[in-house]
């Protein structure tokens, strides 16, 4: 069995998701695991002044997710991110759950607006049904007007619709 854990991060008090649009794109069951539960103190827009004390908040939320994914005996956890906080917060949390998680990000752009799940793993990982949010592009990589060589190409195959705050 796969444990199936929400990692939320409200760290803006404008514009939050509301639960039941979340709830109905995660699996039944799934474990809610919130910024705010865990000493974050959210911010107008999500972009605080300080960010330590969001980053100590982040890992703690970050260890509870863990604590709980253990208490599952699961035999792995996919992670569901989402919320409304500025891009480092989201960074940080990729960065701490590590390369080999496997993560869905659920983006909503606006309360009302669709619901979207979007891997960010291994295609093999991919919650069925969906859109991949990243591919490789095989080499090469076609010639550009760039005058200097790049070490990596990034790219969405989805048009993100507006600002995530």
């Amino acid at each position: 069995m796969t444990a199936d854990i929400v990692l939320w991060l409200d760290v803006a008090e404008a514009n939050q998701q509301d639960e039941a649009s979340v709830c109905a794109v995660v699996p039944p069951g799934a474990e809610l695991v919130r910024y705010t539960e865990h000493g974050g103190e959210p911010c107008p827009d999500g972009l605080p002044a300080r960010w330590p004390p969001v980053l100590d908040a982040i890992d703690r939320m970050l260890r509870d997710a863990r604590t709980r994914e253990r208490a599952l005996a699961a035999q792995g956890c996919r992670y569901w991110v989402t919320g409304r906080a500025a891009l480092p917060a989201f960074f940080y949390v990729g960065h701490r759950l590590g390369k080999m998680a496997a993560i869905t990000f659920v983006h909503q752009a606006r309360n009302g607006n669709t619901t979207a799940a979007l891997s960010l793993d291994d295609q093999v990982l991919r919650v069925p049904g969906a859109p991949p949010y990243f591919s490789l592009t095989p080499r090469p990589i076609p010639r550009t007007e760039s005058a200097a060589p790049v070490a990596l190409v990034v790219s969405s195959l989805h048009d993100v619709d507006d600002l995530m705050y």
